[in-house]
C-alpha cells in the first residue's frame, strides 16, 4: 500500500513539476523578452525600441497560447535568426515595426497584425498557417536569391495556408518571387485598398493551383502600417532631364539634356516601360549597390548613352543601343532578357573571382503561374 501511495505521489510530482519550471522569460527594459521560450499566453507592451538577441518561441498549449505585442509605435529589430516562432500558437501585433531581421521572421500558426510595418528584412517576413493583416506596410524587404517564382520576401502563402489582407501596401520588396507568392493550395484574399509599387520580380505571384481573390478597391492613401506613408510622390525631373531617384510607376520617355549624377535607387514597377534617349550624355553613380531594379514584366531601354558605375538588376527586358558601360564594380545581374547593340565595355572590374566585371546572366527558373 505504501508503495502504491509513493508511486502516486511521484507520478503527481512528475506531472506538475515541468509546468512549475516553465515560466516565461524575463522582460527586458523595452517591455519584451530579448529571447527565450514563452510557455503561456501573455501581453507585452513596449515602452521603447527593442533589439532582439535571439528568437522568441511560443510553446504549444491547450488552449492554444496567444502572445500579444502592443508596440506603442516602437520598433523591434532582429538579428540573424527567426524572430517569432510557434507552429501551434497565435501572435498578435499592434502598432509596431518589425525591422532588420534575417530568415523566416514570423513563423506561427496564426498571425493577427494591425497598424504594423515589416521593413528591412532579409528572408521571408511572414510565413504563417493563417494571417489576418489590417493596415500593414511591407517595405524594402529583400533576399539574396534571384530565383523567379520562389518564396516571397514579404508574404509567403504556403500550401494549405490562408491569408486575408485589408488595406495593405507592398513597396520596394526585392528578390525571390517578389512581394507575395501564393503557392499551390494556398489562398490569398485582398480587401480594401492595395498598393503594389516597386516590387521585383513580381508584386503577387500565384503559382498554378494557388488562389488569389482580389477584392481591393484601389491604391492606399494617408498613413499605413506603424505610421508610414501609404503613397509616395512620383520623383521630380532633375536638371539633366531624368527623374530623381524613386519609384517609376508610369511608363515614360526621357531625353537627357546634360550628364546625370544618380545618388539613389530607381524601382521600375511591373508593366512599366522606361525609355531614355541619352543624346551622348552620361548616367553616373558612385553607389556600390544597384541603381536600377527592373520588375519581371517591365522594361528599361537606353540609346546613345554612357553608363558610368551604374549597376542594374534586371528581371524584365533591358535593351541598350549605342551604349558605353564603364567603371562598374561587380557588374549587372540579369535574370530576364538583356540585349546590347553597338556596345563598348571599358574599365569594369570584379571585387572577387566569384564576381563579374560586366554582366552575369542567371538562369531564370519560373514556375507556372500568374502575377500582378
Amino acid at each position: 500500500m505504501y508503495r502504491i501511495i509513493l508511486v502516486s505521489l511521484l507520478l503527481a510530482f512528475c506531472a506538475v513539476s515541468p509546468a512549475l519550471a516553465q515560466t516565461n522569460p524575463p522582460v527586458a527594459a523595452c517591455g519584451l523578452p530579448a529571447e527565450g521560450n514563452i510557455f503561456a499566453s501573455v501581453t507585452y507592451t513596449l515602452s521603447a525600441d527593442c533589439v532582439q538577441t535571439g528568437r522568441l518561441a511560443i510553446a504549444s498549449g491547450n488552449p492554444k497560447n496567444s502572445v500579444t505585442v502592443n508596440g506603442n509605435g516602437h520598433t523591434i529589430t532582429g538579428g540573424a535568426f527567426l524572430l517569432f516562432f510557434g507552429n501551434s500558437a497565435a501572435l498578435n501585433l499592434n502598432n509596431v515595426t518589425i525591422a532588420g531581421a534575417t530568415g523566416d521572421v514570423i513563423q506561427v500558426e496564426t498571425l493577427n497584425a494591425s497598424n504594423t510595418t515589416f521593413t528591412g528584412i532579409i528572408g521571408v517576413a511572414v510565413s504563417a498557417q493563417q494571417s489576418n493583416l489590417n493596415n500593414v506596410l511591407f517595405s524594402r524587404n529583400s533576399s539574396n536569391s534571384f530565383q523567379l517564382g520562389g518564396n516571397a520576401v514579404s508574404l509567403n502563402v504556403r500550401n494549405t495556408t490562408s491569408h486575408t489582407l485589408t488595406n495593405v501596401v507592398f513597396r520596394n520588396n526585392i528578390g525571390n518571387g517578389g512581394a507575395a507568392v501564393v503557392h499551390s493550395g494556398g489562398t490569398l484574399t485582398t480587401n480594401g485598398c492595395l498598393t503594389l509599387s516597386g516590387n521585383a520580380p513580381y508584386d503577387v505571384y500565384v503559382i498554378e493551383g494557388g488562389t488569389w481573390t482580389d477584392n481591393s478597391t484601389g491604391p492606399c492613401s494617408g498613413t499605413i502600417g506603424n505610421g508610414g506613408q501609404a503613397a509616395i510622390p512620383p520623383p521630380q525631373l532633375m536638371a539633366c532631364g531624368f527623374p530623381a531617384p524613386g519609384n517609376l510607376d508610369v511608363s515614360a520617355t526621357y531625353t537627357l539634356t546634360a550628364d546625370c549624377d544618380l545618388n539613389g535607387v530607381y524601382y521600375i514597377s511591373e508593366d512599366v516601360s522606361i525609355n531614355i534617349g541619352g543624346n551622348g550624355r552620361a548616367l553616373r553613380s558612385s553607389r556600390t549597390n544597384y541603381s536600377f531594379y527592373i520588375s519581371a514584366t517591365s522594361s528599361l531601354r537606353l540609346e546613345n548613352i554612357a553608363l558610368e558605375g551604374v549597376r542594374i538588376l534586371n528581371y524584365g527586358d533591358f535593351k541598350a543601343e549605342r551604349i558605353k558601360i564603364s567603371a562598374v564594380v561587380d557588374g549587372m545581374a540579369n535574370v530576364g532578357e538583356a540585349r546590347f547593340t553597338n556596345a563598348l565595355f571599358e574599365g569594369n572590374r570584379a571585387n572577387s573571382p566569384s564576381s563579374r566585371s560586366v554582366a552575369l546572366a542567371y538562369k531564370a527558373c519560373p514556375v507556372l503561374g500568374w502575377h500582378r
